[in-house]
Parts: structure tokens; C-alpha cells; sequence
């Protein structure tokens, strides 16, 4: 009696364990907030939580650098990527085997453009050069600003090099006065006096 006696308590047991184990549970995601708080893997998401098939991906190199600034294919189907904060650029074969091309005294490779004979032309900053560097990763200053950033390159049918160049642009606002902030919450009260209860935001009291 006491071998069925545990027999049957051990039988029961489990039982439980496994109705625990198999319960379900039910959440609901219906927003693009809530699908992003999981791993989505070949999906996109839009603005209204809609899911469509997203485009595949393929990891081709990975490099040491924190940030991949431009990217341009050169003839023979290489790759070559610049980077920052070391100023490389790396060269990545049709098969998918990269090392460094060239290598900048500079801190960030911003653009890249392709260069007679199979060489590149190499913008960076914060100095402001360009670089021609040939198919052996040999270069010479191809050209040197006053300006102490270049962002972009581009190369037309006759050769001539394009450099899209400028400063970083901050835009920044100050109060001097802090009756500007006493003017601005009376103006809300104002507003909110009689309103429903809610969220709202200054967009809201200033109708924007």
C-alpha cells in the first residue's frame, strides 16, 4: 500500500508540473511600440503597428570600427567602407574577406568616390582632405580645403570631382529672463481651466 500510495502521489504531481508548464498566456500587441519591445527578424513595422515582410539581410564583414560613414563599390565588385574614429578604409572582396585599404592620419572617412584606374578618391575630417589613393592603397593629397568638413563626393562623366563640404550646424535657445516660463504656465493654466481630464502637451495650449 505505501509503494501505490507513492506511486500515485508522484503520478499527481507531475501531472501538475505539466499543466503548469503547458498553460497558456494571452497579450495582445497591436501598436508599432509594442511589436518593438520583441525581436523582430525580416519584418517591418509601420507607424500603425502594421507587419509586412521586411527586406533580407546578409551579414557581408564585420568591422572593428564603431562607425561606417560611406559605402561605394569599385569595378572589379569589391566594397569599400569608411570608417571612423580611426579614419580607415577597409576593402571588402566579392568573397566577402576585408582587410584595410587605407588608412587616414585623420579621425573620420565621411565619403568616398571612385577614381580612374581603379583607385578611390577619400574624404575626411575634421581636416578637410581628399585623398586619391590608387588600386595599391598608395595616396597623395588630392585636394585641401579651407573647410574642416567634407560630407560627401561625387565624380561626373569627364572626372571632375564634386565635395559637399561645410561646418556642423548647431541650433541651441536661451532665456534670459524667467518671466518667459511664468507667462508660459499661466497661459496653460488658462487653457487646461474647464478641460477633460487627459494628457496634453504645450503643442495642445498653443495649437500647434
Amino acid at each position: 500500500m505505501v509503494k501505490v500510495g507513492c506511486t500515485l502521489a508522484a503520478l499527481v504531481a507531475l501531472a501538475v508540473v505539466s499543466a503548469d508548464a503547458s498553460s497558456s498566456k494571452f497579450f495582445q500587441a497591436a501598436t508599432q511600440a509594442d511589436f518593438l519591445k520583441g525581436d523582430v527578424e525580416n519584418l517591418s513595422i509601420d507607424g500603425q503597428g502594421r507587419l509586412v515582410l521586411g527586406p533580407a539581410t546578409e551579414l557581408v564583414y564585420e568591422t572593428s570600427a564603431p562607425f561606417l560613414w560611406a559605402l561605394t563599390s569599385g569595378a572589379d565588385g569589391s566594397l569599400f567602407v569608411g570608417t571612423g574614429n580611426e579614419g580607415k578604409v577597409f576593402r571588402i572582396d566579392p568573397q566577402g574577406k576585408g582587410s584595410v585599404f587605407f588608412d587616414s592620419t585623420e579621425l573620420e572617412v565621411h565619403a568616398l568616390a571612385p577614381a580612374p584606374n581603379g583607385g578611390l578618391y577619400v574624404a575626411t575630417s575634421p581636416d578637410g582632405r581628399i585623398y586619391k589613393v590608387d588600386r595599391d592603397g598608395k595616396d597623395t593629397v588630392f585636394f585641401d580645403p579651407d573647410d574642416k568638413y567634407i560630407w560627401s563626393l561625387a565624380v561626373d562623366s569627364k572626372g571632375n570631382v564634386f565635395a559637399g563640404t561645410g561646418e556642423r550646424i548647431t541650433l541651441s535657445h536661451s532665456a534670459e529672463d524667467r518671466s518667459i516660463f511664468a507667462h508660459g504656465a499661466l497661459t496653460a493654466a488658462r487653457w487646461g481651466h474647464g478641460k477633460k481630464p487627459g494628457l496634453y502637451s504645450m503643442t495642445d495650449v498653443l495649437g500647434l
